[in-house]
């Protein structure tokens, strides 16, 4: 009796790990600009509807293993939003990026990424090139002073050490 009920879990539990597998569809592709045909570094390609995602390397390329008849989104700063339906046997799906009219103005880099200056409700500061031009030799010291909340300080006395 103990061996037929061992047996019966061991097959109940090899059933469910099978059928629970899901190994779905490799896709692979690369993606583009379309204004230049450049390729894209760092695009977010996602699973809609689930966290599965990647980015796109250097050269622009992505490789992301989906369920069959999902859908992609293809999504990158300054450009428009594109969706494609997977293909049930996955496979090669290239995106072709549209640059967004949204301006320069109207986009702000935050410490943890970017969001349109609409959302965004904390106090914004913006420093410009000719701002610092000739000002310092290093970028870190010559952001001292020029906005509330940054400070930078020597790490030590050697000449040439960085700020921070």
């Amino acid at each position: 009796m103990k061996r037929l009920l061992t047996l019966l879990l061991t097959l109940t539990l090899l059933t469910t790990a099978v059928f629970a597998q899901n190994a779905g569809v490799t896709v692979s592709g690369k993606v583009t600009s379309k204004n230049d045909g450049d390729a894209l570094i760092g695009v977010t390609i996602i699973e809609k509807g689930t966290t599965n995602g990647t980015i796109t390397d250097i050269d622009g390329n992505y490789t992301l293993v989906v369920d069959e008849n999902s859908t992609l989104t293809a999504s990158y700063v300054g450009y428009q939003t594109l969706e494609f339906v997977v293909p049930k046997n996955g496979g090669t799906i290239n995106f072709l990026l549209e640059e967004d009219n949204v301006g320069h103005e109207e986009v702000v880099v935050i410490g943890y990424g970017v969001q349109k200056k609409s959302v965004v409700t904390a106090a914004i500061s913006g420093i410009s090139a000719e701002d610092i031009q000739g000002s310092s030799v290093r970028v870190d010291n010559a952001l001292k002073g020029m906005t509330s909340g940054v400070t930078a300080t020597a790490a030590s006395g050697q000449p040439g050490e960085g700020a921070q």
